[in-house]
């Protein structure tokens, strides 16, 4: 922050109108964020090997980093043990710190299970000029009936509202699952009447996740749904949910 001032004026007085904070707190609060950042360096990381076997989650660092080296005496001396700033800053790391493993492209990071196996999208193909709502939810209907008494299938409806009554603008959203031809859960909830359609839906499909974890969860474990179906009509929102960069209700995504 930039602030004129006299010469004259009292450094206490213009530190606290500036918000600057004390200087021992400033170590503090940079002492912390430097340790932030060592805890949450993937474990192949060349720093992690600084840091001592007791203070990291996997004490071998992964080939062909170097291993820590025990034979240096001042390692060993509790004395002089904290010599450098890398186990200076490793002092104030805190256990169970989730470690981060960087990646050039969206999600920014990588992931034991493959979304491109795991998750299939089927979207409407564009044709000019041609309505096909008849045509997918006749396949909808044939889909779900074949399927109706299938265990291993959950499926989930999520949609999002925008009415006008009494001159009053109302957004909400509405969620459901069936399993076996019987509902086994169903929740709706009002965002207020400043709320966008795309938050609205993105809301939704956000309460359905959350939904259907906590149904299979619930479950034993020999009759668990191996297979979970999202019913949506907005392509954006699923689409957003993919998207690795920072924007409209990532919250939800």
């Amino acid at each position: 922050m930039i602030t004129g001032t006299f010469c004259t004026t009292c450094i206490t007085a213009m530190e606290t109108e500036a918000s600057i904070p004390l200087i021992d707190i400033w170590m503090e609060h940079r002492l912390e964020m430097e340790a932030l950042q060592i805890a949450t360096l993937p474990r192949d990381h060349p720093i992690i090997c600084c840091v001592y076997p007791d203070q990291r989650i996997q004490p071998i660092p992964v080939a062909p980093l170097p291993p820590f080296i025990e034979s240096r005496r001042y390692w060993t001396n509790l004395r002089t043990k904290f010599t450098t700033c890398i186990t200076h800053i490793s002092k104030w790391i805190l256990e169970e710190t989730e470690h981060t493993f960087p990646n050039a492209e969206p999600p920014w990071r990588l992931s034991e299970v493959n979304l491109h196996d795991r998750v299939i999208l089927f979207t409407p193909e564009n044709r000019p000029g041609e309505s096909i709502k008849e045509e997918w939810a006749n396949t909808h209907l044939e889909f779900t009936t074949e399927e109706e008494g299938n265990e291993d299938i959950l499926f989930v409806y999520s949609d999002g509202s925008l009415s006008e009554q009494e001159g009053r603008r109302c957004t909400g959203y509405g969620v459901v699952g069936y399993n076996q031809g019987r509902k086994v859960f169903e929740t709706s909830r009002a965002m207020g009447k400043h709320t966008e359609v795309f938050d609205v839906e993105m809301a939704g499909l956000h309460m359905v996740a959350i939904e259907a974890r906590c149904f299979i969860e619930s479950m034993p474990t020999e009759n668990r749904p191996h297979m979970i179906v999202f019913y949506a009509n907005n392509t954006g929102t699923i689409q957003r949910i993919f998207e690795g960069s920072p924007g409209k209700a990532q919250a939800h995504s």
